[in-house]
């Protein structure tokens, strides 16, 4: 792949919670521009990356994507409830 193919970032070994019903969880994710291009396993994605893609590992921390989250409750409206 070209460097202009590569993703900008590549986050592996997380718990990515993706509010895609047909597949809630992956292990990692590839941005480009800004922009998720690509959900799913630390290898699949990994093996998107070019010499100057960022590559950051989460050892399994958790990672949600905004979208997703725009919608949640958060803490101090629970206590609210």
């Amino acid at each position: 792949m070209s460097d202009d193919l590569n993703p900008d970032l590549v986050v592996l070994d997380a718990r990515v919670y993706t509010a895609d019903s047909t597949n809630l969880w992956a292990e990692a994710f590839a941005v480009t521009a800004g922009k998720i291009v690509a959900v799913g396993t630390s290898d699949e994605i990994s093996a998107m990356a070019g010499p100057v893609t960022t590559v950051e590992r989460l050892d399994g921390r958790f990672a949600l994507n905004m979208l997703a989250a725009r919608n949640a409750v958060t803490p101090s409206q629970v206590l609210n409830l």
